[in-house]
């Protein structure tokens, strides 16, 4: 199988802005991410949390996996 679609996220926490530089940046700046053979797309996966600068708003992402479906995974 071969990878055509990839996904850049910043700001699952809203408190860590390194992520959220990068993706802005990259928005901004869109041929920095563009390859011939893969389309590449940008998200701020948080913004209310990264407005109020704080990790999460309603559920830490991180804490919404469930155990046994991660050791599902390949």
């Amino acid at each position: 199988m071969t990878i055509t679609q990839v996904l850049i996220d910043g700001g699952t926490h809203g408190n860590e802005l390194n992520g959220v530089a990068l993706v802005e940046k990259f928005q901004r700046h869109p041929e920095l991410i563009q390859r011939r053979h893969l389309q590449a797309h940008t998200l701020l996966a948080s913004p209310m949390a990264i407005q109020h600068c704080q990790r999460y708003i309603d559920h830490d992402l991180n804490r919404l996996y469930l155990h046994h479906a991660l050791l599902s995974v390949p």
